[in-house]
């Protein structure tokens, strides 16, 4: 099944993992992860 989708406004979504998140300190990022988003695109890659 082929799913074409035309999106006005996609967004790019960046998820930033840590280890642990301590106050008042610096909170590295241990992985990033960036990824399509956006109401049209979700849709289409819950059809595909």
């Amino acid at each position: 099944m082929e799913v074409i989708t035309i999106t006005a406004n996609p967004a790019i979504d960046m998820t930033v993992h840590v280890d642990g998140w301590q106050r008042d300190a610096v909170n590295r990022a241990q992985a990033v992860d960036i990824t399509v988003g956006g109401k049209g695109l979700t849709v289409a890659i819950n059809l595909a």
